[in-house]
């Protein structure tokens, strides 16, 4: 399994907000069991696609000030 590390505020800068807020939109964490889906962690899911982009902004801002 190939694993990439990315800051989000680097995709960001890169690609704009909506971009990489479209491409988070796919992420799942998800195990095939018995040939089924099993979600692993439904939190991080819903963290990861609705909240992690505005999270590292804030985060970022709080520590620039």
């Amino acid at each position: 399994m190939k694993v990439l590390v990315s800051n989000i505020l680097d995709l960001v800068r890169e690609n704009g907000e909506e971009s990489v807020t479209e491409y988070l939109s796919d992420f799942s964490c998800v195990r095939d069991i018995d040939g089924q889906h099993k979600s692993l962690n439904p939190d991080i899911e819903r963290f990861i696609k609705q909240n992690a982009v505005s999270f590292a902004q804030k985060k970022y801002l709080f520590l620039m000030w």
